[in-house]
């Protein structure tokens, strides 16, 4: 396997990869680093395992299914609600902030490839100190005679420990040559193991760095998970009907009725059937699936933001969930009153522009598949740009066309679309049809993003426990601690329903993992490699974008945004209970 600088075939028990043999020793291993790369990266050899793949469209599809989430639907309210100019501007700096975050995660990958590749090896090679101290204990003569046997008395030396003292002097010369040999940017390859960011958090930040970092995360995924669960079964509840007392929907945040809770939980039965076997699947299992719900998600944006745009023109009576019992405007355009900028607003707008461009965190899954790892940074780059103008379109087009009619969820005000046709008039056939596939749409798109941010939770699980063990090789321990991260949500969605005051503040963390370790761990990252092995440069690394500077403004950002946003919560909850 490639990692970093050379190519080998024998095993490395940090990150994710096949575990193959564990009986070479540390000299081989060193001469297979230093000799073995001119050959060619894939093994000629058929019994290895098939290593699963995906070129860049799927990957990607999987960002794109990541990034839109159902927070994408709060866009046009933030808009609204900080206005027309400031939203577009705030989400044009978290999407630059983002790309460039995604960016030095990749970067990070690379400078880590030689330290654990060191650690390995410091590793071996007390295990074979170890192993020939014993062997030595076993050889020893027991007796007087043996002694003489021996020719101990005469000292001669024995053979084993000759063998010991040589056999440390080379593999001291082969690390030497492994530090001195490999300078530049060669040593900072992308690995083919994959390391997860809590494993970067304790080789660079050390152990409380990866604590917060692991405690942030689970608190952060498993209330984004809760609530998916949530949306998918309120969702379904409120808009398909089950056979329960007759056909029967309801509102379960309304309606407390015993019949109303039981087709709730119902639904959170057939959501955990769906989702849980797909978060034990790895990514390349998943490919069919996401390709389709990627084609979906754009479709049903596409058709939000054309079927409102059409509206603007010709539809002045989708804007209202009943007859307003005012005069209509009787010529286009039809629009709602809107600002540019309400500082009042950012509290609101400044999470949700966040929110709608975090997939972080799982960075490292996406890219360990990757076939050609050069087109990375395009691959993100591509997505974020297409989510920006999705969200610019969406959010701009829908918040001037709704106004303060606009809900936080925007397919909600597709429940009383009217496709043009007046009040006391029945909609057409085609409106029924755009308001199902509009309403919907959260319910489908958790689909895909519970297991997605499943996978994530369970494999740094996974990492925080057994991080550098054999059993990070274990499929079993693996599919273990996946189920971990996505049985205790669903189990919660079936108790709490509506999570908003405690995802005010959980959802918060997603700062912290974004914006300010994946920064920090660049600069940290960088300095070390330069200390140690005298360069930081990587395939990856660019004059602007890999700038102290720049990494130094990006947590900043983040700091600042947190206590904003913290600050603001506590102060408008305060407000709000005084109104009350």
């Amino acid at each position: 396997m490639t990692t970093g600088l050379t190519t080998t075939t024998q095993p490395i028990t940090y990150g994710t990869s096949e575990e193959k043999s564990n009986n070479s020793s540390t000299s081989e291993l060193l001469q297979n680093d230093l000799n073995i790369q001119n050959l060619p990266s894939k093994s000629s050899n058929p019994s290895e395992p098939k290593v699963h793949t995906y070129g860049s469209f799927v990957a990607y599809c999987f960002c794109v299914n990541y990034i839109l989430g159902v927070g994408v639907l709060g866009v046009p309210y933030g808009f609204a609600k900080g206005g027309l100019l400031i939203g577009p501007l705030f989400l044009l700096v978290v999407t630059v902030f983002a790309s460039f975050v995604t960016n030095w995660i990749i970067e990070t990958i690379c400078r880590s490839g030689p330290f654990f590749k060191e650690l390995e090896l410091e590793k071996l090679k007390k295990e074979e100190e170890r192993k020939t101290l014993l062997d030595h204990q076993n050889d020893s003569p027991k007796t007087e005679d043996d002694i003489d046997n021996n020719s101990i008395n005469n000292n001669e030396p024995l053979q084993g420990e000759e063998n010991r003292i040589q056999e440390t002097t080379q593999e001291d010369e082969l690390i030497h040559s492994f530090n001195n040999n490999n300078k530049g940017i060669d040593l900072f390859q992308y690995p083919t193991k994959r390391y997860e960011i809590n494993e970067l958090c304790r080789l660079f930040l050390g152990i409380p760095g990866k604590i917060i970092y692991e405690v942030a995360l689970c608190l952060y995924l498993y209330g984004g998970l809760w609530s998916y669960a949530a949306v998918f079964a309120e969702s379904m509840a409120s808009h398909v009907p089950l056979p329960i007392s007759g056909w029967f929907t309801c509102n379960v945040y309304t309606d407390t009725s015993v019949t109303c809770d039981i087709l709730y939980k119902i639904y959170i039965g057939i959501y955990a059937i769906i989702v849980i076997p797909l978060t034990c699947l790895n990514l390349t299992e998943q490919k069919p699936l996401q390709i389709f719900l990627t084609i979906f998600r754009y479709v049903a944006l596409a058709l939000m933001i054309v079927t409102i745009f059409v509206s603007i023109f010709v539809d002045p009576y989708s804007r209202y969930p009943e007859n307003p019992h005012f005069a209509m405007e009787r010529h286009p355009p039809y629009v709602s009153p809107t600002s540019l900028a309400l500082p009042s607003g950012f509290y609101i707008l400044l999470p949700i522009c966040i929110y709608s461009q975090i997939l972080h965190h799982s960075v490292p899954g996406l890219c360990e598949p990757v076939k050609n790892k050069k087109h990375l940074p395009g691959i993100f780059t591509s997505t974020f740009i297409t989510t920006l103008l999705f969200y610019c379109l969406l959010g701009i087009v829908l918040a001037v066309y709704y106004g303060d009619n606009i809900q936080a969820t925007c397919s909600l005000n597709f429940s009383f679309y009217r496709g043009g046709k007046p009040f006391g008039i029945s909609a057409p056939w085609w409106a029924d049809i755009i308001i199902y596939l509009i309403i919907l749409f959260p319910a489908i798109d958790v689909l895909s993003a519970f297991p997605l941010n499943g996978i994530t939770l369970g494999n740094n699980m996974h990492a925080a426990f057994f991080s550098g063990t054999k059993w990070m090789e274990n499929r079993k321990i693996q599919v273990a601690f996946r189920i971990l991260a996505a049985v205790p949500p669903i189990i919660g969605g079936c108790f709490v329903k509506n999570l908003d005051s405690i995802l005010k503040y959980v959802g918060i963390l997603g700062f912290l993992i974004t914006f300010v370790f994946p920064p920090l761990l660049h600069l940290v990252s960088a300095y070390k490699a330069r200390k140690k092995y005298g360069t930081d440069k990587t395939p990856f690394t660019y004059p602007f974008i890999s700038s102290t500077a720049t990494s130094v403004i990006c947590i900043l950002f983040g700091i600042a945004a947190i206590l904003y946003c913290i600050i603001a919560n506590i102060v408008y909850a305060v407000l709000d209970s005084e109104n009350k």
